[in-house]
């Protein structure tokens, strides 16, 4: 069986604190999995392992990533910046362009 490294919990100390998480203790298995394979599950559900404090720490979500979107998508504005469009060539001296899309009789 291969050593830990130094400083770092063994099996019995993972799974007694993965049992006692709230979330964590959802993984089916346990004591049948390896050492790599309970850390590996741990961090699949979002969590990583402190070893110098022996406890679970949540891992930052990825919330703040920027998903930038396709050159072909084409948002459609919303009322306030066609009105605000509208206002702006008014005050410029230009003709207003309708706000409700359709031709004005």
């Amino acid at each position: 069986m291969p050593r830990n490294p130094k400083g770092e919990m063994t099996v019995s100390e993972i799974r007694n604190l993965a049992r006692q998480h709230n979330k964590v203790s959802e993984i089916k298995g346990i004591d049948k999995k390896s050492r790599a394979n309970l850390i590996a599950e741990i961090q699949s559900m979002g969590y990583s392992v402190n070893h110098a404090k022996k406890r679970l720490v949540k891992m930052p979500s990825k919330k703040g990533k920027i998903i930038s979107q396709s050159a072909d998508a084409n948002p459609k504005p919303n009322k306030t910046t066609r009105k605000k469009v509208a206002r702006k060539k008014l005050i410029a001296g230009g003709a207003a362009v309708p706000l409700h899309g359709g031709d004005e009789v």
